[in-house]
């Protein structure tokens, strides 16, 4: 989505961001799961699970 200088938004595809000289690209913000498994002296497996939200992998990824 993109916001126009009226204050309209509408929907941006690459060939019109092309046209009008806009980038067409987007911050990028993933969730991630670490889950550690290990095993104890007697066979047991014992699970650590941590969870981020929200992590920003970058500023201006490219959208194609």
């Amino acid at each position: 989505m993109m916001t126009e200088s009226d204050g309209e938004t509408a929907s941006l595809f690459p060939k019109a961001a092309r046209l009008r000289n806009l980038t067409y690209s987007s911050p990028l913000y993933v969730d991630v799961t670490k889950r550690v498994i290990k095993k104890g002296y007697d066979c047991e497996e014992v699970t650590e699970t941590q969870e981020f939200t929200k992590v920003f992998i970058g500023k201006t990824i490219p959208l194609y």
